[in-house]
């Protein structure tokens, strides 16, 4: 016989682990976009396309001046955008099937 309050304590640990992993997602498959707001990233499945509003808001409630990212593909290494307040870095020896050698570097 399973209690009452353990399907309660399941539902709530299952809304965590959700909660959890759904942050990770947003975390590793989250993407700028040009314009303002956000939309899913229907692409990767996971994740949020994010604006320079979003970006704006993030770096001023967080007191930062630059927020680097990564796990996008950029032809150059890295790219800009939203204003030089998004960096994405990106590691291109190991992309697809094809091997340059090439990785970025970045100095703080």
């Amino acid at each position: 016989m399973i209690f009452p309050w353990f399907h309660v304590f399941l539902v709530w640990c299952l809304s965590e682990i959700w909660s959890s992993w759904y942050q990770v997602l947003d975390l590793l498959w989250s993407d700028p976009r040009a314009g303002n707001g956000c939309s899913p990233n229907l692409f990767r499945g996971g994740g949020s396309y994010f604006g320079a509003d979003v970006t704006e808001n993030f770096l001023a409630a967080n007191n930062l001046k630059l927020l680097i990212r990564s796990h996008e593909c950029k032809a150059e290494g890295y790219e800009f955008t939203h204003g030089g307040q998004v960096k994405s870095v990106f590691d291109k020896g190991f992309q697809a099937n094809y091997f340059t050698g090439d990785m970025y570097i970045m100095h703080l």
